[in-house]
Formats: C-alpha cells, sequence, structure tokens
C-alpha cells in the first residue's frame, strides 16, 4: 500500500461518474438547443410552406 497506482478503483468510478453527468447535462442542452433551433425554424417557415419537409 505503499504505492499508488495511477488511479483507484474509487477514483475511475467517481471521475467517470462526473464525466458523465456532464456529458448527461450537456446533452440535455444540446437537445434543448437543437429543439429551440428546430422551433425557430419553423416559427421562420413561411405560411406557404414550399420548403420541403423534413
Amino acid at each position: 500500500m505503499g504505492q499508488k497506482p495511477k488511479k483507484t478503483k474509487l477514483e475511475q468510478t467517481v471521475t467517470s461518474g462526473k464525466l458523465s453527468q456532464e456529458a448527461m447535462e450537456g446533452g440535455q442542452l444540446y437537445v434543448w438547443i437543437h429543439r429551440r433551433a428546430e422551433y425557430l425554424r419553423r416559427q421562420q417557415r413561411p405560411q406557404g410552406g414550399k420548403e420541403e419537409k423534413e
């Protein structure tokens, strides 16, 4: 127990847990931005709607 490994199992778990939480929050933010962009794009679309459907 004198020498410490580069990362203990606990540290790895905690780090990956933090990373996955950040990734989840980042993903939610990305989804929100994407939905907002879609919404705004639909708002800007003319009433005639001659654009190709997605």
